[in-house]
């Protein structure tokens, strides 16, 4: 048990490209990249340079879905809406 978490943590953190980010998050890679400066911004998604790729945190992501689940709010409002649209809002 003890060499199992002592294991766990030297692991190296995980980090997902764009594509893996975007399947969790329900969408498509190009609205992914469209979106991405604000899901960094305004939601905390981080972003690292590995051999001049960018990657995101596997454990930014997590938290990022668990605080709009827990708060009951999309992390991307529908166009349109009023506040936080892709397009802006107020």
């Amino acid at each position: 048990m003890r060499q199992a978490l002592q294991r766990r943590r030297a692991a190296p953190e995980a980090l997902l490209n764009a594509r893996q980010v975007a399947e969790a998050l329900g969408m498509s890679r190009s609205l992914f990249y469209a979106q991405r400066a604000r899901l960094i911004a305004e939601h905390g998604l981080q972003e690292v340079q590995v051999s001049g790729r960018a990657r995101w945190r596997r454990a930014s992501l997590d938290r990022m879905i668990r605080d709009a689940a827990e708060a009951g709010r999309p992390i991307l409002s529908p166009r349109g809406e009023e506040g936080n649209g892709p397009c802006g809002g107020s």
